[in-house]
C-alpha cells in the first residue's frame, strides 16, 4: 500500500515537473515571438522615419532610359503583398522578354490619349505620358501556364540615393494615389498589351 502511494506521489511530482517545463517552454516561445515582432516593428518604424527624410525622385525628371526596370530579385516581401499571384509562378524576365514588353508598353502609350494635367474631369481620366512613370517589369504565369508580364507603374518614389536602378531589388507598393499609380499586363506570347489600369482612368 505504501509502495503504491509512493509511486503515485512520484508520478504526481514528475507530472508537475513536466507541466512546469512545458509551460516554461511555451512562455519562452511566446516571448521569443513577441521579441521578434517588436524587433521587426521597430526596424520598420526606423525605416519609415528615415524614409520621411529621403528625397522624392520624379520620373518626369529622370532620363527616359532609366524609367523601365527589370526586377532581378524575387525575394522582397513587398512583391508578394502587392498583387495576388502564386509565389512559384513569378519569374525574372529574360533580356529579350523585357525588351519586348518595354517596346509594347511604349507603343501602347503612343496609341492612347494622355494628359500632363489633372485639373479637369477629362484630364483625370487620362494617364500621364509614358515618360511620367517609373515602370517595374516582372514575369508571372497564370494557372493555365500562360506567360504574362506585370508592369508596376508610379510617377515618383523616395530613396536615399536617388538611383532608379535600386528599383531592381525594391518592389514599390502601389497605393490608391489617383493616376500617379497603375499597372499594365502584357501577353508576351501574343506580343500585345492585355490591359492598362490607372487609378481614376
Amino acid at each position: 500500500m505504501k509502495l503504491n502511494s509512493l509511486s503515485s506521489f512520484l508520478i504526481l511530482i514528475l507530472a508537475g515537473i513536466f507541466l512546469s517545463c512545458s509551460n516554461a517552454k511555451k512562455k519562452e516561445s511566446i516571448q521569443e515571438a513577441k521579441d521578434e515582432t517588436e524587433s521587426e516593428t521597430e526596424r520598420h518604424l526606423a525605416e519609415m522615419t528615415a524614409r520621411v527624410k529621403w528625397p522624392w525622385v520624379e520620373a518626369k525628371e529622370t532620363p527616359i532610359d532609366s524609367l523601365d526596370i527589370k526586377i532581378d530579385n524575387l525575394s522582397t516581401p513587398e512583391l508578394e503583398q502587392s498583387f495576388d499571384i502564386v509565389k512559384d509562378s513569378v519569374f525574372i524576365l529574360s533580356v529579350d522578354e523585357f525588351n519586348m514588353a518595354r517596346n509594347l508598353v511604349k507603343k501602347h502609350f503612343d496609341s492612347i490619349d494622355t494628359s500632363v494635367g489633372n485639373d479637369s474631369i477629362d484630364d483625370s481620366k487620362k494617364p500621364f505620358p509614358y515618360n511620367y512613370y517609373f515602370k517595374q517589369y516582372i514575369g508571372y504565369k497564370e494557372k493555365d501556364g500562360k506567360r504574362l508580364v506585370y508592369v508596376n507603374m508610379f510617377t515618383s518614389w523616395q530613396t536615399p540615393n536617388g538611383w532608379a536602378r535600386e528599383l531592381k531589388d525594391k518592389w514599390l507598393m502601389v497605393y490608391d494615389g489617383g493616376k500617379s499609380f497603375g499597372h499594365i499586363i502584357v501577353d508576351i506570347e501574343k506580343k500585345e498589351v492585355k490591359s492598362l489600369y490607372i487609378h481614376g482612368y
